[in-house]
This record gives C-alpha cells, sequence and structure tokens, in this order.
C-alpha cells in the first residue's frame, strides 16, 4: 500500500483534477465512437482548494464550494466517497485537520466557519 501524505496529494490533485476536466470536454465535445472513451461522471463540485489526509485511518478530506468531501483513501487509484454532509456558511478557503485530536479545522471564507 502507498501511505498518504500530504505532498503526495497536493501534487496529484490538481493533475487529477486537470485530467477529469480535459477528458470531461473531450467527451461532451465528440461522439463516443470518435474518441473511443466513454463519460461515466464528472467532478460537479468546482475546484478543491483545501486538501489535508488522516494519513493513519486512510482519510483524505477535499474542501470544495461550501463542503467537505472525506474519501476513503486505502486504495489511492480508486478512493471512494464516504461522505459530503459537512456543510459551511462560507466557501472554503482551506484547512487544517489535526491529527492528535482528530479535528479539522475549517476557514470557511467570510462564513469564517
Amino acid at each position: 500500500m502507498i501511505p498518504l501524505n500530504r505532498l503526495s496529494l497536493h501534487a496529484v490533485i490538481p493533475i487529477l483534477g486537470v485530467a477529469l476536466c480535459a477528458a470531461s470536454h473531450a467527451v461532451a465535445d465528440s461522439a463516443p465512437a470518435q474518441t473511443g472513451f466513454q463519460r461515466v461522471g464528472a467532478w460537479p463540485y468546482g475546484p478543491s482548494l483545501a486538501v489535508d489526509v488522516d494519513a493513519s485511518r486512510n482519510l483524505v478530506f477535499l474542501g470544495a464550494g461550501g463542503g467537505v468531501l472525506i474519501l476513503d483513501g486505502s486504495d489511492p487509484t480508486a478512493p471512494a466517497l464516504l461522505t459530503e454532509e459537512i456543510r459551511t456558511v462560507g466557501l472554503i478557503s482551506d484547512f487544517f485537520y489535526d491529527a492528535d485530536d482528530q479535528n479539522l479545522y475549517i476557514a470557511g471564507g467570510e462564513g469564517g466557519t
């Protein structure tokens, strides 16, 4: 298993997002027969500007818009959505996960979460 760490996620998430956007636009703009691609989904949340991990529990936290998505990162090739129930008043600009007390501290724009 590949250990999760902050450096690798900050490097991978933007690249993954660009690749997904490019693939999504290519598929949407062309018939599947012409590209050989089939659209299976899309990321509807806008950019994830806040990313952090709980490496001991293989959890990935993604801040998108006014919500936090928590993913199971135990298989880095296929992260699974666990929940998207955390909502904020403002847009999430950053957050910090404290592994010692297992709290996620959110900077929520003008809402100041």
